[in-house]
């Protein structure tokens, strides 16, 4: 065995001494070579790799794509976030801007039956007296003909309207709690004052999703038809009648 070792020593030597290198040695170097550029492609640096401090594009494994630039990066999904944020930022100011002009012509509304001027107590005695059966027929005449709104309006209007004049009342749906239940409305009712009490009962239930169905437009629609009444001084559709 040592005369093994000795004659490998010597041909190494004799390798070395011409400018040669053995096939182990050779496949040594290579391993190490290719150990080293695997290790500073993953982003490690060897003893003899200077670190930079300036950072550089990651490179692409794949012999196919290795001389394709990067084609997504950090700095486009910031921009893409920034985007994605102003679209949001937009939507929600159409939407608040919408909001506000919807609820500045309510107020608007609103304020139209504030100026009007106050019913009189021998008006209102004269409208109480008034049967249901005959001013809730009127009244849905008058908005079907006389007001041309449609088939679908007046239907979920005198829905509700003949709720409250029967003393069903009207029930929120989350809640369930009542609206006049067990109180009869009539025609000489104040309906101003019943919209103000209509809207604070639907936000101290949670509010309406059908955007004033539920309760308000209804008695906003009474308080219409009274005031077009007393105008007009008798039923729309039938002169005999009061």
């Amino acid at each position: 065995m040592e005369q093994v070792r000795l004659k490998r020593e010597k041909n190494k030597q004799h390798l070395k001494d011409l400018g040669l290198i053995s096939l182990t040695e050779r496949r040594r170097q290579l391993r190490n070579k290719k150990r080293a550029a695997q290790q500073q492609e993953d982003g490690f640096t060897t003893p003899d790799t200077p670190i930079s401090s300036t950072p550089t594009a990651p490179t692409r494994k794949s012999a196919r794509q290795m001389r394709k630039p990067v084609q997504y990066t950090a700095i486009d999904a910031i921009e893409d976030a920034d985007r994605l944020l102003a679209l949001t930022i937009a939507r929600r100011k159409r939407i608040s801007t919408s909001m506000t002009a919807k609820k500045t012509v309510k107020r608007r509304k609103v304020l139209e039956f504030d100026s009007c001027a106050p019913i009189g107590d021998a008006m209102i005695q004269q409208l109480t007296r008034i049967k249901s059966d005959e001013w809730l027929d009127d009244m849905q005449r008058y908005f079907a003909e006389h007001q041309g709104n449609s088939v679908n309006n007046v239907q979920r209007v005198m829905l509700v309207v003949r709720r409250l004049a029967n003393g069903v009342g009207v029930q929120h749906p989350a809640t369930r709690e009542g609206f006049k239940k067990n109180e009869k409305i009539h025609l000489g009712c104040n309906f101003r004052a019943m919209l103000d009490e209509a809207s604070e009962w639907v936000y101290s239930n949670g509010g309406d999703r059908g955007n004033g169905w539920l309760i308000e437009h209804p008695v906003k629609k009474c308080l219409i038809y009274q005031m077009a009444r007393v105008e007009h001084g008798t039923a729309f559709f039938s002169e005999n009648k009061p």
